[in-house]
C-alpha cells in the first residue's frame, strides 16, 4: 500500500508538477523578459503578482491537458479536440475574462480565433514531426519474409 502511494506520488510529481513547473517559469521569464526589454518605455507590461498566479494556473491546467494526450484509452482525435477545448477554456478564463481591461465580444473571438489558429499551428507542426519519425523507424526496421521459401 505504501509503494503504491509513493508510485502515484512520483506518477503525479512527474507527468503533472515538473511539467508545470517549467512551463510556469519559461512563461513568467518570457513575461519578465518582453515586459522589461522589449518594452521599456512601458514598465506598466512587467507581470504582477496577479498575472503570474494566473500564468501559474494556466500551465497546471496545461500540464494537466497534456497528460489527457497520452491517455491510450481515448481515440486521437478525441484526446486532441479534449485538449484544445480544455486549453482554449482555460485561455478564456484565465487571461480574457480575469483581465482588468476586458475586451468586448468581437475582439474576444477574434482572441480565440487567434489562439485556435496559434492551437493548430503547433499542432500540425507535432503531427508532422512524428509523423516524419515513423517513417524513418518503418524505414530503419529490417525487413523479413512472411511467406515460406519453396
Amino acid at each position: 500500500m505504501k509503494n503504491k502511494l509513493k508510485s502515484v506520488f512520483r506518477a503525479i510529481l512527474e507527468r503533472l508538477i515538473y511539467p508545470t513547473s517549467l512551463c510556469f517559469t519559461v512563461v513568467t521569464l518570457a513575461l519578465y523578459i518582453i515586459g522589461t526589454v522589449l518594452v521599456a518605455e512601458h514598465k506598466d507590461m512587467i507581470p504582477t503578482l496577479r498575472t503570474i498566479l494566473i500564468v501559474l494556473a494556466l500551465s497546471f491546467v496545461f500540464c494537466a491537458a497534456n497528460m489527457l494526450l497520452s491517455v491510450k484509452k481515448l481515440h486521437p482525435v478525441l484526446r486532441v479536440a479534449l485538449h484544445y477545448v480544455l486549453t482554449a477554456a482555460a485561455f478564456y478564463i484565465l487571461f480574457i475574462s480575469t483581465s482588468e481591461n476586458r475586451p468586448g465580444g468581437s475582439l474576444t473571438i477574434i482572441l480565440l480565433l487567434v489562439y485556435s489558429v496559434i492551437y493548430a499551428a503547433v499542432f500540425a507542426g507535432i503531427a508532422a514531426v512524428r509523423s516524419a519519425s515513423r517513417k524513418k523507424k518503418i524505414e530503419k526496421s529490417d525487413y523479413s519474409s512472411i511467406y515460406s521459401k519453396l
